[in-house]
């Protein structure tokens, strides 16, 4: 294929012309022409989320529609489709009668009596939408090109609240046409809420003003609700902006209140009859609402761009957290939380004291469980103090006694009328996956005819986190004129990372699937003030659980690429949080609860995968950016995490047997796959960053817990599941992400955790048992005679467990076909791309739970599978072995690094390996440094100064020395063709058999 062909087809299917747009209607009623991504005439579930990193967003929807706000801090309870938000174009040719259409198309909620634009053809590019309408009843066509900015290596200007929408209108006739554009828009301030707060559905008070700032025109959103800085509800209180960029020979109208809840929008008939707006008489509504107009003349064949802006500001993000070292109280006044709770999986000793405030007989304890009737504790102590210093054991309740006694949600603790002050309540078991929670405790006292209730009051730590943008701005205005004026800029830097991916010889399907899978930078994401970078995991789903590490492990592809500062940032706020054990949580916070904390729900789990995965991502983040100052930083929590790692692993031959990822089944204590791979990766890890001592002993371990691996999971032909070392138990099933930490260690430029043969043999296996036997999902895990035992997959997870890793050991179509069968079942078959589940139906590919998911843009690693492409800057070492695919004979794509980007042109038949480099990013640690108050002395090499002067293929392979070194710079080449024959770089894909 000649790469200018496929790389001029793939950018004119970004330019449709609206000349062209009504003569290509397709006759058949698919919704989804997969050759150019283009969605014609339909609504999606989902649409382009438009907004910025932290701050929330607006989807434009596939039929020019907006929905799915999340514009106010209510990630987690999207206010969905938007009736009383659309555009409208009003034509008017001579004296004829107007034509007015609602640029969207009909649908059964639309406004009675009002005409809808009659198709619509839309391409999504995150975060960019390209929207055509055509009607044969007007004069005109419209385009719409909507984008908010995504800079790379540019907090600041990531994370904008705002969105542009330019409807250009093209006149097609022959006569001279005056067309009139409006954009409405509700008064969302004041709705929202959800996760553990409830829903907040007041829009009460609403506030609408005129207000023009420079060239923009437009109509202030807002509300007269206040409240206190320390509650929540402040959260959902804001101002919005509706505006439109005046231009030459152009006329702007507004109203500026009118009913968003009406079946007919009060300015519509007044805007038909005149093509302008006027405020309208206005009755008491639940909902209002805002629109902004603009009209100009157009001669035939002219086209003329009319620019609207939606921006807003939501100035608080209020958490409340609570502490599992609560101590119950009565008439401490603080904000009500949902409950007490030791926020990780019940263990021996874990405990809470009561303090009456004075000496009491005590006949009982009454733990109410609230909804969380799982989190009873597994067997409990009560000991009694008078002065909290000498306690005395009063009581003892096994696990049985403990269910026996549950009635409903509440837990009767008799005791024997002890007298006492203070009382200690001590778990006596565990419980892997539950917490301990008490909603309310209360206690039958003597004396006393009703008992007094201690309700879970202390122990929380309230914080305005505020949002990133704050630093520079603090109104909509602003920020939409700041937008507006560099608007071409911004533009152009959004376009800088897209294009290469575009100009590449990538399949289409794959350059489509990677720009829209980096979604979830502004759904999922959370920026603060002081620049705490945390992700969510799943918005809806996970009720605003951030972090995530073990899914982070497969997720981090887009941060570490495009924006390491935010990377880092994370990594190190996930240092802060961990155990004093050495443990790594599973979340690094809550966005109701806290932001920098693993205490939360479900927080501290103590599953191993979870410290393997940071130990990895901090050694590649230190190797692509030479960052020593992090290096120095991260080193203590990294010999900690290790240390528990190790310390987890004694008891079962070395290999550490907690939970995982995989939390879909709640397996006993033993050797899962999955986790011991991880391990071997974090060893490998470990051992390449520290001192040569340390690296030593860390590989010497790693050869010990190699040999339990090969000894305890490998049956000889792949690697069964889960084995219990003393008892012998095993599942002796085949495990899909057997090789996780093996692909991050070969992303890394390390060597490979186990024996090559046995390496390549597992993956074929894999690909043999799990993908080529079922369609369109690989199923997680399948039976020695190949029956699948879960119809639920973490399909996201299977890009590069299962596919990149398959590239690397040269199955490029195989692994291709992993990522084209997530493509498949998110864009052809499910037809929702940009709310991308992690959980889907195996094998018939059926959307499951958990949408909108962190672990979308892990598409992104196929780039370094296929170019074979990693660093280690502090050794100034380049790793490069380029993968061809069956049906290609060459390569020509991007390779994001860290501190540079770089153009990799690889064409065998000519000996030809060239990295050209794209663009060179001085070390920038802003983001970080605002975090942690640190001076740019000990962030790292600032200077911009990179060099290579040795490559070789992988982390086995023997290092070749360039003949002078490579400075990294702009529009330098590293031509490494006379290098192809010393690499043995792969010349043919493999093929896994069949079956």
């Amino acid at each position: 294929m000649n790469i200018k062909s496929f790389a001029s087809a793939a950018l004119v299917t970004l330019c449709i012309t609206s000349a062209a747009f009504a003569q290509s209607m397709p006759s058949s009623s698919s919704s989804f022409a997969s050759s150019s991504g283009t969605i014609v005439d339909s609504r999606w579930k989902s649409g382009v989320p438009l907004g910025g990193i932290g701050v929330g967003a607006v989807e434009v929807m596939t039929d020019g529609s907006f929905g799915q706000f999340t514009n106010q801090q209510n990630w987690d309870r999207p206010y969905g489709w938007a009736r009383s938000a659309f555009a409208a174009i009003r034509v008017q040719s001579g004296s004829a009668v107007p034509v007015a259409k609602l640029l969207r198309l009909t649908s059964p909620e639309e406004y009675p009596g009002i005409a809808n634009v009659q198709h619509t053809r839309t391409q999504g590019w995150f975060p960019r939408a390209h929207v055509d309408f055509s009607d044969t009843d007007l004069p005109v066509t419209v385009t719409l090109n909507a984008f908010s900015p995504l800079v790379p290596h540019d907090p600041k200007n990531s994370s904008l609240p705002v969105m542009s929408l330019s409807y250009t209108v093209t006149n097609t006739s022959k006569a001279k046409v005056s067309a009139s554009l409006l954009l409405a828009w509700p008064n969302l301030i004041g709705w929202g809420g959800g996760g553990s707060w409830g829903n907040w559905d007041d829009t009460s008070g609403s506030t609408e003003k005129d207000v023009r700032d420079g060239k923009l025109f437009g109509v202030e959103l807002g509300s007269t609700q206040t409240y206190s800085t320390s509650d929540p509800h402040s959260n959902v209180i804001g101002n919005d902006y509706l505006a439109v960029r005046t231009v030459r020979g152009s006329e702007t109208s507004v109203c500026t209140r009118w009913d968003a809840l009406a079946n007919h929008p009060a300015f519509w008939n007044n805007f038909v009859a005149t093509g302008f707006l006027r405020d309208v008489p206005y009755k008491v509504s639940k909902r209002t609402g805002a629109a902004v107009a603009i009209q100009c003349n157009l001669l035939p064949g002219e086209s003329r761009t009319l620019r609207f802006y939606v921006a807003w500001t939501m100035p608080h993000h209020v958490t409340v957290h609570q502490s599992a070292e609560s101590l119950f109280k009565p008439g401490v006044s603080n904000p009500p939380v949902d409950r007490w709770t030791t926020g990780e999986a019940q263990y021996p000793g874990e405990s809470l004291n009561v303090d009456f405030g004075k000496a009491n007989i005590i006949r009982a304890l009454i733990l109410d469980q609230g909804q969380y009737l799982n989190d009873y504790p597994r067997g409990l102590t009560v000991a009694a103090s008078v002065d909290g210093k000498v306690w005395r054991p009063v009581a003892n309740f096994s696990l049985d006694q403990i269910k026996s006694d549950i009635a409903g949600s509440i837990i009767t603790l008799p005791l024997d009328h002890v007298g006492a002050r203070y009382l200690k309540v001590a778990v006596t078991g565990s419980d892997p996956f539950y917490w301990w929670s008490v909603h309310e405790l209360s206690a039958d006292i003597q004396d006393h005819p009703d008992p007094i209730a201690f309700h879970n009051t202390t122990g929380h730590g309230v914080e305005d986190v505020g949002h990133y943008y704050q630093n520079w701005w603090h109104t909509p205005e602003a920020i939409a004129t700041y937008f507006d004026t560099n608007y071409d800029r911004l533009l152009s830097d959004t376009m800088a990372w897209q294009t290469p991916i575009l100009r590449s010889n990538l399949p289409f399907w794959l350059r489509l699937k990677l720009i829209n899978c980096a979604f979830p930078m502004f759904t999922n994401t959370i920026l603060t003030r002081d620049g705490r970078f945390v992700v969510q995991e799943s918005p809806i789903d996970m009720g605003g659980a951030t972090g995530t590490m073990d899914q982070r492990m497969a997720a981090h592809a887009i941060y570490t690429q495009l924006f390491p500062e935010l990377d880092r940032a994370e990594l190190e706020l996930y240092a802060k949080c961990q155990r004093p054990d050495g443990s790594i949580t599973h979340f690094d916070g809550n966005i109701h609860d806290v932001i920098g904390e693993g205490n939360v729900n479900y927080g501290i789990t103590g599953w191993p995968d979870l410290s393997s995965a940071w130990v990895m991502q901090v050694a590649k983040l230190y190797r692509w950016t030479g960052d020593t100052g992090f290096l120095h930083r991260m080193l203590p929590h990294v010999d900690s995490a290790m240390a528990w790692l190790q310390r987890d692993g004694a008891d079962d031959n070395l290999i550490p047997a907690g939970g995982s990822t995989y939390d879909y089944e709640q397996l006993p204590r033993g050797e899962f796959i999955y986790s011991a791979s991880c391990y071997l990766g974090a060893l490998r890890a470990a051992a390449a960053i520290s001192d040569p001592i340390q690296g030593n002993e860390y590989n010497h371990h790693l050869g010990l817990v190699q040999q339990s691996v090969m000894h305890d999971l490998w049956n000889g032909t792949f690697f069964r599941k889960w084995h219990q070392p003393g008892t012998g138990q095993s599942v002796e099933d085949s495990f899909v992400a057997n090789l996780a930490g093996d692909w991050l260690a070969r992303l890394t430029g390390l060597p490979r955790t186990l024996p090559a043969d046995i390496i390549h043999k597992s993956i074929a296996q894999t690909i043999t048992r799990h993908q080529n036997a079922f369609y369109p999902v690989p199923p997680m895990q399948v039976t020695p005679d190949g029956k699948s035992t879960t119809s639920s997959c973490y399909l996201l997870q299977d890009e590069p467990y299962l596919g990149c890793e398959a590239i690397y050991e040269n199955f490029v179509d195989d692994g291709l076909e992993t990522l084209h069968r997530v493509y498949h079942v998110v864009w052809e078959q499910n037809k929702s791309p940009w709310d991308e589940s992690l959980v889907y139906d195996a094998p018939n590919g059926g959307q499951g739970g958990l949408p909108t998911y962190m672990t979308c843009p892990a598409t992104w690693h196929v780039l370094n599978a296929l170019s074979g492409a990693t660093l280690d800057l502090p050794n100034h070492t380049l790793y490069i072995s380029p993968r061809l695919a069956s049906d290609a004979s060459e390569i020509h794509m991007p390779i994001y690094f860290s501190r540079f980007w770089a153009w990799l042109d690889y064409v065998p038949a000519h000996h030809k390996l060239q990295l050209k480099i794209l663009r060179v990013f001085p070390e920038n640690s802003t983001v970080q440094e605002t975090l942690y108050h640190l001076p740019s002395h000990v962030t790292g090499d600032r200077s911009g100064n990179i060099s290579i002067s040795k490559i070789a293929v992988d982390g086995d392979a023997r290092l070749i020395i360039l003949p002078k070194p490579f400075f990294v710079k702009q529009g330098a080449t590293l031509d490494l063709s006379r290098e192809i024959d010393a690499l043995n770089i792969p010349a043919k894909t493999e093929i896994a058999p069949k079956g």
